[in-house]
């Protein structure tokens, strides 16, 4: 019988240690006592989960390290680095690479997690955090080991890569080529990452027949953005995700492209402030948008979708329009997220009007609302139209943050009905309207009774919505 557990070596820096990275001697300490443990436990029995944090490296942990994953060949279900020296300077970013090396040929975890490039501690002097890592910082380390191991490895499925910099074109070059030759990997997530519009656009070009790869984030980067302040903007990463989302080969059901920044943050002397982007690039990037809506409205494997996040992305009719078509023809989705993306009331109450009704059986989650959303961006008539489209959609299950306890208390009330029809849907309002065998409703009846349920309230309970969903079934009260 297999054992989870995990082990930790390192700690975050924090004011009470003094902002101190974790010293040779205790990571070494603590890499005696993963070792013992293997000596005490069958490798079969035993899968671990392997953490770093906050480390540095020397030859004694690089040693230390090739005992467990070389000579001992131990398997881990997880390794993690978080805040550690990788990039952080060269001889650091060396010792990195023989140890993601030694993971990578060893085929040492099913999932590999590196986040945060650069030491936030440091361990000779009590000082306050390091900032994050400039763009100057070396990244070669982490690319150079994915495109010489990576295409071998037949032991990864998820590669989760964040706040790490590929602004470089020869490691974008690297991850690419890396990617492209791998067949095992699942889920990949490039976090931001410093990946401008054209990186973005190659990342994507190299899963474009991955036979294994179902989700991909590539959020917080700067997809559209210019490479510098004097360059204008870019459609490769749009017209790109067009051509994935039309591929017959690709594999891909999950895919977030959520919060991206809008401009690139390498700075010029000799630019000046972008105050004004000419009208034909802003119609170039709708134009590419909803040619992208277009390659997703026919798309047969994509499941989910985030795009949240990216302001002025639905904030022109047009594209809500486009959208509208997309979400109504897709027959795959089950959950959108278009919340903070910039929609006027009057586009929530098209979407309302002309989405809601006709949206695929699929789609159970349609974010509309975030956390940022702000009280202009909802309006009485928005929220009524919304509560009429929905009374015709009996699969929708959620519309993200809505605004419940709105200072307008016609919105609010209006959006805890909303809220109540969601909870209705979820608790399975269609079967309450179908002619189902007699045998079939006590299953129903008890399935709605146990559901969690979102409570605006804080009264919604799984007994009112069975309560309102009898109400509603007329074929049911008949026999």
């Amino acid at each position: 019988m297999s054992t989870f557990s995990s082990h930790r070596i390192g700690s975050r820096a924090s004011e009470d240690n003094g902002y101190a990275s974790t010293s040779e001697s205790s990571v070494l300490r603590s890499l005696f006592e993963l070792r013992k443990t293997y000596t005490h436990q069958s490798g079969d029995d035993v899968i671990q989960h392997l953490a770093f944090w906050n480390c540095e490296w020397s030859p004694r942990i690089i040693q230390s390290l090739r005992k467990i994953l070389v000579r001992d060949g131990r398997r881990f279900a997880s390794i993690k680095f978080f805040d550690c020296a990788i990039q952080s300077d060269k001889d650091n970013s060396q010792s990195f690479e023989q140890i993601l090396q030694m993971v990578l040929v060893n085929n040492s975890t099913a999932s590999l997690v590196i986040k945060g490039g650069k030491l936030i501690g440091n361990s000779n002097a009590q000082e306050p955090p390091q900032s994050s890592c400039p763009l100057s910082c070396p990244s070669t380390s982490v690319t150079n080991a994915l495109r010489e191991e990576l295409p071998a490895n037949t032991s990864l499925a998820s590669l989760n890569l964040s706040g790490l910099d590929f602004s470089s074109p020869s490691t974008v070059e690297s991850l690419s080529n890396a990617l492209s030759r791998n067949v095992t990997l699942q889920s990949v997530s490039l976090r931001q990452s410093s990946l401008d519009d054209e990186s973005i656009s190659k990342i994507l070009q190299s899963v474009m027949e991955h036979p294994n790869l179902n989700s991909i984030d590539l959020s917080k980067n700067y997809l559209g953005a210019r490479k510098n302040n004097t360059a204008s903007s870019s459609t490769m990463a749009l017209d790109s995700v067009s051509e994935l989302l039309r591929s017959k080969t690709s594999k891909l059901e999950h895919l977030n492209l959520s919060n991206q920044y809008q401009q690139h943050p390498i700075r010029t002397t000799y630019a000046q402030p972008l105050t004004h982007i000419a009208q034909e690039q802003i119609q170039e990037h709708m134009t590419a948008f909803g040619k992208a809506l277009i390659a997703l409205s026919t798309n047969q494997g994509l499941k989910s979708i985030d795009l949240s996040r990216n302001p002025g992305c639905l904030s022109d009719p047009t594209s809500v329009e486009a959208l509208s078509v997309c979400l109504s023809n897709n027959t795959c989705l089950e959950h959108v997220n278009i919340s903070d993306c910039g929609m006027a009331p009057e586009s929530i109450a098209y979407l309302a009007r002309k989405c809601l009704p006709f949206c695929g059986a699929s789609l159970k989650s349609l974010v509309v609302f975030g956390s940022h959303l702000e009280e202009s961006a909802f309006t009485c008539a928005s929220a009524a139209a919304l509560e009429k489209g929905l009374l015709s959609n009996m699969t929708l299950e959620n519309l993200g943050e809505l605004p419940c306890e709105s200072e307008n208390e016609t919105i609010g009330i209006t959006c805890k009905r909303i809220q109540h029809t969601l909870n209705l849907n979820k608790g399975g309002r269609r079967a309450f309207r179908s002619s189902l065998a007699h045998s079939a409703w006590s299953n129903i009846l008890a399935r709605a009774g146990n559901s969690e349920y979102d409570q605006p309230t804080g009264k919604e309970t799984p007994a009112s919505v069975v309560f309102s969903l009898l109400r509603q079934g007329p074929i049911l009260m008949e026999q």
